[in-house]
């Protein structure tokens, strides 16, 4: 048996460890980790430049409360870009204050689904590339949005709640742990105390694909993939 020598380039122990490091780091930030998923939460339209990489939204899902009367104005759209005629399928609702009602959001690698209730809308979207779930519910004063029993793939996610009486909007992040064809489920609550305060998108719930900043673990994981290196580098003098 050849004896370990710790002269030789490559052998000493701290070489083995950052090669090993190394090695790891690489392995676990390249491959999605599918026994949970990696989320986070924030509230506030201003900080979502922190998560969402702009201009890089690929298909959304909505349901807005509309005008209420179910002719008009849409409560449901889905499609490439709900703001874009042309360019997403709507549909008429009326909707019950208070009043839960299931929901779900599919997509097949080709179609994307939303239905909430006995209500559907679907459009082409194409192949998507982007791999993060970007959940937004917003409100006004007087009116709330709930999205609770969330499941992604038969994975729970957090309830996403708008803020209490402040006008903005609450955001649950999912990051690159779900793959297509992918389906949510969950229930959906719009509510109000003040009808005056009901308008288009307030309140309302979207559901956005599209590339997110790269969340922390990822980031350590690259630094220590890294460290790895540079520590192997010194070592190799």
């Amino acid at each position: 048996m050849t004896a370990f020598d710790r002269s030789r380039p490559g052998n000493s122990i701290s070489t083995r460890c950052a090669v090993l490091a190394c090695t790891v780091a690489f392995l676990m930030s390249a491959t999605p980790l599918h026994a949970a998923f990696i989320t986070t939460q924030f509230t506030g339209d201003a900080n979502q430049a922190l998560y969402l990489v702009p201009d890089s939204e690929q298909a959304v899902g909505e349901a807005r409360y509309g005008n209420g009367a179910g002719n008009g104005d849409w409560e449901l759209g889905v499609g490439i870009d709900t703001q874009q005629i042309g360019q997403f399928d709507q549909a008429q609702k009326v909707w019950s204050n208070g009043g839960s009602e299931s929901f779900s959001l599919d997509y097949d690698g080709t179609n994307l689904s939303l239905e909430v209730g006995t209500t559907n809308v679907s459009y082409n979207v194409g192949a998507l590339t982007a791999d993060d779930l970007f959940i937004r519910v917003a409100s006004s004063v007087g009116n709330s949005g709930t999205l609770e029993n969330l499941v992604l793939n038969g994975m729970s996610l957090p309830d996403v709640v708008s803020p209490d009486g402040t006008g903005d909007a609450s955001w649950l992040v999912v990051f690159d742990g779900w793959v297509s064809p992918f389906e949510l489920t969950g229930d959906l609550t719009f509510a109000w105390s003040n009808p005056s305060s009901l308008r288009g998108s307030r309140p309302s719930v979207q559901f956005k694909i599209a590339t997110a900043v790269p969340e922390p673990s990822t980031l350590a994981l690259a630094a220590l993939g890294m460290l790895g290196l540079v520590a192997w580098g010194f070592t190799r003098r």
